[in-house]
């Protein structure tokens, strides 16, 4: 094995902060149907003391910005639709828009490997 230690390794990755459930927007929703129905917002998150804008624990995602929220549900779901989701967070009224830019998406709105 290489000779190099992992994250794991310096830290434990435990969030130290409390935060608050909170229901994913239905926008979200619409396009990414195995997002997680519920997500923990922050003021300020922390893992091991250290702030950060994002993090997924036991498949629960924590986020203390609109932009770590995207990449948290974008990381347990579809990690090249970071951007689509945090359109959707931004402005749920965009839905239609990003439906739109779907359709010529060859994953589509469905999971990757579900069936067509």
């Amino acid at each position: 094995a290489l000779d190099h230690d992992v994250a794991s390794d310096r830290a434990a990755g435990r969030v130290t902060s409390h935060g608050t459930t909170v229901a994913t927007p239905s926008a979200v929703l619409a396009v990414v149907p195995d997002a997680p129905r519920t997500w923990t917002e922050h003021d300020d998150l922390l893992v091991d003391g250290e702030p950060v804008d994002w993090w997924v624990e036991g498949g629960e995602v924590h986020a203390a910005t609109t932009g770590g929220l995207a990449a948290g549900l974008a990381h347990v779901t579809r990690p090249g639709w970071r951007d689509r989701i945090e359109r959707l967070l931004g402005d749920p009224g965009a839905l239609p828009g990003v439906l739109l830019d779907l359709a010529g998406d060859p994953w589509g709105p469905e999971p990757p490997g579900a069936a067509r």
